[in-house]
């Protein structure tokens, strides 16, 4: 309950590009260096599950949580749907970081993205290498075709060992990936449940999705109307950004970076292939790259094993700054 000198724990909203987005600026104290945080889905801001589970990281930077045009805080029912796409939420938060380096006086920051986040971090880096020290990936997105056939491969022959005849059935029903029939939507997510039960034969998952939607709805720092906007914002994402996720093939339009990178990939991830991300990694040419390998976790290498993650942002990661 006391406040901590030179700390930082703000909501605010900024107008970006023409659009009013909210950003939560929550640091011990404001001279650490700033990261900015990308968040996935596309259309899932995970600020609620950080503060619940690896806030501590705000004692090691200044950490701005962005909820993306058009999703959470930063929903408007009169937002131009067509203007929800990579290119832009990028340029999006290119103007941010230009801000955030300004208003705490850095020559740079950091950028971190997780799932989607990445996809989103990778291009700001491209186009803008000169703002950041590095780039973090977490569950990093590299060629959505390939990763989406492992995934779906993976699902099946897990429902297969676990002789369950209901998944077996779903799965079959809906066939392997790419979804671009009417249905799209509803398919992908029903394999996405069921690859939740399987990925992760270390940590399985025991949280329903009710439990995990809980998570949103109880959190302090989202007021009603932003969790409308959480809901009705998500599906925005997902009608007007899944074509930009499932297109891309950074082999192809990538192949270089000018600042250090560093990955974070959980062993078992099936969401963004940990096979497909190790594979880009190794072919990417950067200045400086590490990639580290998260023996217990899946897609949520940073939730799965906070602390290993910590340790790499403080031991490795700040060594630059």
């Amino acid at each position: 309950g006391q406040i901590i000198e030179n700390s930082i724990s703000k909501i605010e909203n900024i107008e970006i590009n023409g659009v009013s987005q909210r950003v939560v600026i929550r640091g011990w104290d404001k001279n650490n260096p700033v990261l900015l945080h990308l968040h996935g889905g596309p259309g899932n801001p995970d600020r609620p599950f950080i503060r619940r589970l690896n806030a501590h990281v705000e004692d090691l930077f200044t950490v701005i949580y962005w909820d993306q045009r058009g999703i959470g805080g930063s929903y408007h029912k009169d937002i131009e749907p067509h203007s929800i796409s990579l290119v832009q939420i990028a340029d999006d938060g290119i103007v941010i970081s230009e801000y955030f380096k300004e208003r705490f006086n850095k020559d740079k920051i950091y950028i971190q993205g997780h799932s989607w986040g990445t996809a989103v971090g990778i291009t700001m880096a491209q186009k803008r290498p000169d703002l950041f020290h590095a780039y973090i990936g977490i569950g990093q997105m590299a060629s959505s075709a390939r990763s989406e056939k492992i995934s779906y491969q993976y699902a099946l022959e897990e429902a297969h060992k676990a002789h369950n005849e209901k998944d077996i059935k779903v799965l079959n029903d809906i066939g392997s990936p790419p979804y671009l029939e009417e249905n799209w939507i509803e398919n992908m997510l029903k394999q996405r449940q069921i690859l939740w039960k399987y990925e992760n034969p270390e940590n399985p998952v025991e949280q329903s999705m009710f439990q995990i939607y809980m998570v949103y709805i109880m959190h302090p720092e989202y007021s009603i109307f932003d969790k409308i906007g959480m809901l009705k914002g998500a599906g925005l994402a997902m009608k007007y950004l899944w074509d930009d996720a499932m297109n891309i093939d950074f082999f192809k339009t990538v192949p270089n970076l000018d600042l250090p990178i560093y990955i974070i990939q959980g062993k078992y991830d099936k969401h963004t292939s940990t096979v497909v991300a190790k594979t880009y990694f190794d072919s990417l040419n950067a200045p400086l790259k590490q990639y580290f390998e998260f023996e217990k976790s899946a897609h949520a290498p940073h939730f799965e094993e906070y602390n290993r993650y910590k340790k790499i942002l403080r031991e490795e990661v700040l060594k630059l700054n």
